[in-house]
Order: C-alpha cells, then structure tokens, then sequence
C-alpha cells in the first residue's frame, strides 16, 4: 500500500499553524487544486465537514469533501475524505521545535 507524508517548518508557534490549517476555508491559499471549499456544518472542531471541489484529471472537477475526526490543537488534527477519490484518512501533526513543525500524513 502506498503511505505519503509531507513535513514542513513554519516560523510560527504551533497554536498558530493548527489554527490556520484547521480551517478549511484556507485549503485553496496552500493547496493548488483546491477549486472551492465550504464548511457545510455549523460545528467547528471535531464534526466540521467541507464541500471540497479539486482539480482532477483534464481539468475535471472532482469532490474532496471531507469530514474532521479529530481536533486536539495545537497537536492532532485528523480528517475522513466522506466524497471522492482518496479514501484513507489524514492526519496532520504539528511540534514545537524553532517555530513549528508541521506533518501531513496518508496512511498506506
């Protein structure tokens, strides 16, 4: 199975970071094919769910739509896909080392 994980430092403290890459609404400023994005639930937190629609193959649209299964700021922040493609869930971890540490992992 294939497993894909991607970590960043960021200069910024790691209540910021989660902050920031908790809310969906700003998937489209650090994800390129991320085409629109809605929260389409009241809830913030574990429970929020989001209208996703990516750039896929051709220029096709697809769905991401996705729901959050785990909010522990500033450390864990875990995400279901509910619509598309990708059907593993995802975690994002972040630490504090200078500044911030950041991993987005897919388990394989």
């Amino acid at each position: 199975m294939l497993h894909a994980e991607h970590t960043v430092s960021i200069n910024r403290s790691p209540d910021d970071v989660f902050g920031y890459l908790a809310d969906g609404a700003h998937n489209r400023d650090w994800r390129a094919g991320v085409l629109e994005i809605e929260r389409t639930t009241a809830a913030d937190g574990q429970g929020a769910a989001y209208r996703q629609v990516l750039a896929g193959p051709g220029g096709r649209r697809i769905d991401g739509d996705y729901q959050v299964t785990v909010f522990d700021p500033p450390r864990r922040l875990e995400f279901a896909v509910t619509a598309g493609p990708a059907s593993s869930p995802r975690t994002l971890t972040t630490a504090r080392r200078c500044g911030s540490r950041s991993t987005w992992r897919r388990p394989g």
